[in-house]
């Protein structure tokens, strides 16, 4: 089964509360930690996994403009040397890595295959 980035999202997500204990972080929390979280994230989001700015915002509800992911990334790359910072990016790195070995992708349904729709059949424009 295929994952999409949405789900390598939410686990990422569902790591980071866990580690810092933060619950909830992608929806509320003013307290540093909450806004840590965020920042560890959006970054580990848009390095690791390649997501785009719009799948992190939109999984990210505390975040009302869209302005505020890129200048989370602009805040959190101009201190990408702090040892702080490259220690729980690569401790989150590894534990994803582990994590993704034992994750199932929910509520994901197969295609069917169906009969398509003729809306315009009986129209007298299409009959030539």
């Amino acid at each position: 089964m295929s994952l999409c980035r949405f789900d390598l999202c939410s686990l990422a997500a569902d790591i980071i509360s866990k580690e810092f204990n933060t619950p909830n972080f992608t929806q509320e929390g003013e307290t540093k930690d909450f806004n840590r979280s965020r920042h560890l994230y959006t970054y580990f989001c848009f390095t690791e996994l390649n997501a785009p700015q719009t799948l992190i915002r939109s999984t990210l509800r505390y975040y009302k403009y869209p302005k505020t992911v890129y200048q989370v990334l602009r805040r959190v790359y101009f201190k990408r040397k702090d040892q702080d910072l490259k220690t729980d990016l690569a401790y989150i790195k590894s534990r994803f890595h582990v994590e993704l070995q034992r994750f199932e992708a929910q509520d994901i349904k197969p295609r069917k295959d169906g009969k398509q729709l003729r809306i315009w059949e009986g129209h007298p424009s299409t009959k030539n």
